[in-house]
């Protein structure tokens, strides 16, 4: 009985990887509110990247200093909205299987 169990275990388990292909909202995703924090967080990290990328070129280009100065402060100010995004994200607890998943992917993939 308990080889019947660890097989069951097993099966199951080789059965995970291919849930990562299967579309959130089929899983679960409209009741979680977890997708639509990783959401905001991931769109609010992609402007302040975006923000540093345009600031540090136009550094190397040599744009005049008060437009630097300028940049950075959006830069700065796109940080901190990306880490407020974050500290929400961190604050919740995902209602479903599926955005447990998606959270330590996310997670995963932004450290």
């Amino acid at each position: 009985m308990r080889d019947m169990n660890r097989r069951a275990v097993l099966a199951g388990t080789a059965a995970l990887p291919a849930l990562a292909i299967i579309p959130a909202t089929v899983l679960g995703a409209a009741a979680d509110p977890i997708f639509a924090a990783i959401e905001k967080h991931r769109q609010a990290e992609a402007a302040y990247i975006a923000a540093c990328d345009v600031t540090v070129a136009a550094s190397q280009a040599g744009y005049p200093t008060p437009s630097i100065l300028e940049m950075e402060d959006n830069v700065n100010l796109l940080g901190d909205k990306s880490h407020i995004e974050l500290a929400k994200l961190a604050a919740m607890t995902p209602t479903t299987v599926a955005g447990c998943a998606a959270l330590l992917r996310h997670v995963a993939n932004h450290v």
